[in-house]
């Protein structure tokens, strides 16, 4: 099947559980109601742009359906809205998303202090992580000490160690308030990679500001080729909304929205 829908152009299908593979699959789809509990997937995909609502296959001909399919087939347009609209509600990371909401509880997050200064330049220093760095030179000591005197002075600044289960420290996170949009880096471990934390990680400090800050949308930027930080986002729900250029590189921008 994946293969099929890679070859077509669109598709029409009645509203059962393959309309989430051709959602996955960003096939432009027209949808058909042949049982009772399909009018909720149908009607559901119709409301996000991810799909055309034919109605129930009973009072639709041959006629309607031809006119349907020539108009979508005219319309290039159209058919990539609904192509990256389906692919925005389908992005076949919810099950390793429900596995980091579940696990996110084994991190326990804390604040920052000062005496944690060596630490985080340690980690900030390591090769992978200056590497993925929009500024990749080695950090001076002394500056860094001075840059988190006054991260940790800003008020519009949060960051937290994160610790496993035995009490251990695996990774950083900062959040930095501006009106409504918390800004987002992280930084695992070296020595804690490996272990798919990142994205718990993520998720832990996310829900953490929301219970306190209440942003209304979080925004990360990474490198382009950070394929690893790009996947720990999309997993911890995160979405992907185009580039823009930091120290004239372009960047992946994801965002989170909360829209209670």
């Amino acid at each position: 099947m994946p293969s099929l829908m890679a070859w077509a152009d669109m598709a029409i299908l009645a509203g059962g559980s393959t309309c989430w593979e051709a959602c996955f699959m960003g096939l432009p789809m027209l949808n058909v109601v042949q049982a009772e509990n399909q009018r909720g997937i149908v009607s559901g995909l119709a409301e996000e742009g991810a799909g055309v609502n034919l109605g129930e296959g009973r009072f639709i001909n041959a006629t309607i359906i031809a006119e349907q399919i020539a108009a979508l087939l005219k319309d290039i347009d159209r058919r990539a809205l609904l192509s990256a609209s389906a692919q925005t509600l389908v992005d076949g990371n919810g099950t390793a998303r429900l596995v980091a909401c579940m696990q996110a509880g084994k991190l326990k997050l804390r604040p920052v202090t000062i005496a944690d200064a060596d630490l985080l330049l340690l980690w900030a220093n390591d090769p992978e992580t200056r590497s993925a760095s929009f500024s990749s030179g080695v950090i001076d000591a002394a500056e860094h000490r001075i840059w988190l005197f006054r991260r940790l002075a800003d008020a519009s600044n949060r960051l937290f160690i994160a610790e496993d289960e035995d009490g251990m420290p695996v990774g950083h996170i900062r959040f930095e308030l501006r009106e409504s949009c918390a800004s987002v880096s992280i930084n695992v471990a070296p020595q804690a990679r490996g272990r798919r934390l990142a994205s718990l990680l993520i998720a832990a400090g996310t829900s953490a500001i929301l219970r306190k800050d209440h942003p209304t949308r979080f925004e990360a930027c990474i490198k382009c080729s950070n394929e690893r930080s790009l996947r720990a986002f999309l997993v911890a729900g995160y979405r992907l909304a185009g580039s823009v250029k930091i120290s004239g590189e372009k960047a992946l921008r994801l965002i989170l929205e909360n829209n209670p």
